[in-house]
């Protein structure tokens, strides 16, 4: 008989486990399922759409790797909300600046939105023709 294999989601991973016939315990929990085998994982090809993690308020706890993740047109869109915020700041204040900013921040920001809604696909349209 095929072993029997399983997938699961939990906090944002995938675990891949199958059934034996042995029960396996672990703390305090007996179950009848256990992670595959290492030599089984090798061969393991997952095909997934993956969206970068949201960059918060708090820039400084972002890893390098998540801005990596932003497709590089929108990376301008990022420093131009970092540039609104400088030009709010009471040390060097000006609003009509920080307004400018704030807009092109977000015009950026719909157009990304736009983009994320359609799962990365590129869009065309069919012309007619008389022949």
């Amino acid at each position: 008989m095929a072993k029997q294999r399983y997938w699961y989601t939990d906090k944002h991973r995938i675990g891949i486990v199958e059934k034996g016939t042995n029960a396996v315990t672990k703390e305090t929990v007996t179950s009848d399922y256990s992670s595959i085998s290492e030599t089984l994982a090798d061969g393991l090809r997952i095909y997934a759409i993956r969206r970068p993690d949201a960059l918060g308020t708090n820039l400084t706890s972002t890893t390098e790797n998540a801005l990596l993740e932003i497709p590089e047109q929108y990376h301008d869109v990022i420093v131009n909300k970092a540039i609104a915020s400088g030009y709010k700041d009471p040390r060097n204040f000006q609003l009509d600046r920080a307004t400018y900013f704030d807009a092109e921040y977000d015009k950026g920001l719909r157009e990304a939105k736009k983009f994320s809604k359609s799962r990365y696909r590129r869009g065309g349209y069919i012309k007619a023709y008389d022949y």
